[in-house]
């Protein structure tokens, strides 16, 4: 339906496609400023093709902003929806555009408006299962251990215990406590990131922060008993860090582990800044 309305316009399609996992709500996704950029400066294209408009954005202001961007640059955008498409550019008479952009603009409105009800009814849920203290993910945090001892009094293993939740067991039935070995993991890896962010400027990639680890022999598989790929893994650490800081036992420490971040990281600048001027006065 695509290619035959756009050679109905007078358009090639050209099928090179850009796409993403990341949610419409975030506004700096790859494969959006990849398709943006592409369109913007290949004079060989002429617009952008968009299948779904939550694929573009999730937030009306933002899409508006995209599409009269295009637009004024004479670039052509062509939604293609359930009941029809919507074509935007310098080739489509004025009458017609102005026609068509109070449905476009209201599509936009209702693409925001079903992401934030999303978001109410899973907080909503979330917060009904921690009133009845049940757990509110069924999968294992990974950075943390559950212990805890079944009937013959053996030690379970993080994965028993998320088989006991998803058989309804209560979270205060099951003894939750941080693993040692995982809390070492994650605050090292926060102390490369700044190691690496204060010489380089960037913050490390997650890849390159997972196989430093390996080769220091830090890196600690804890989270699947089945064998997992390269990017399993490194998601997986890079998991591991975020759900250390984020954990809500950890909230009153949190504090702490900014202020020694921040105390280590004046004293290395002071320590250049020292070398600095030291260097400078011979």
């Amino acid at each position: 339906m695509i290619k035959e309305r756009l050679e109905e316009a007078g358009f090639e399609y050209h099928d090179v496609n850009f796409s993403d996992i990341a949610s419409g709500t975030n506004k700096d996704r790859t494969g959006l400023k990849q398709a943006i950029e592409t369109v913007e400066n290949d004079d060989s294209v002429d617009g952008l093709v968009v299948h779904t408009l939550c694929r573009l954005s999730r937030n009306a202001l933002h899409t508006v902003v995209l599409v009269d961007d295009l637009v004024c640059k004479g670039k052509h955008f062509l939604e293609a929806i359930n009941h029809g498409t919507r074509l935007f550019g310098p080739s489509i008479p004025v009458e017609i555009a102005q026609a068509r952009w109070i449905p476009f603009l209201n599509q936009a409105v209702a693409v925001q408006f079903e992401r934030q009800i999303s978001q109410t009814r899973s907080r909503a849920s979330a917060l009904s299962r921690k009133q009845d203290d049940k757990v509110v993910s069924k999968v294992s945090a990974f950075g943390w251990k559950f212990v805890g001892n079944n009937a013959e009094g053996a030690r379970l293993t993080s994965h028993d215990i998320s088989e006991l939740y998803r058989r309804g067991a209560l979270k205060s039935s099951v003894k939750v406590v941080a693993c040692q070995e995982e809390m070492d993991q994650a605050l090292w890896a926060i102390d490369v990131c700044q190691e690496h962010y204060l010489v380089e400027q960037t913050v490390p990639k997650p890849a390159a922060i997972y196989d430093y680890a390996v080769k220091k022999n830090i890196y600690k598989r804890t989270r699947s008993l089945e064998p997992e790929t390269r990017p399993q893994q490194i998601r997986n650490f890079s998991h591991n860090i975020k759900s250390f800081i984020k954990q809500s036992v950890l909230r009153k420490e949190f504090q702490g582990l900014l202020d020694r971040s921040v105390d280590s990281l004046r004293s290395k600048i002071e320590s250049i800044d020292s070398f600095t001027k030291i260097k400078t006065s011979k």
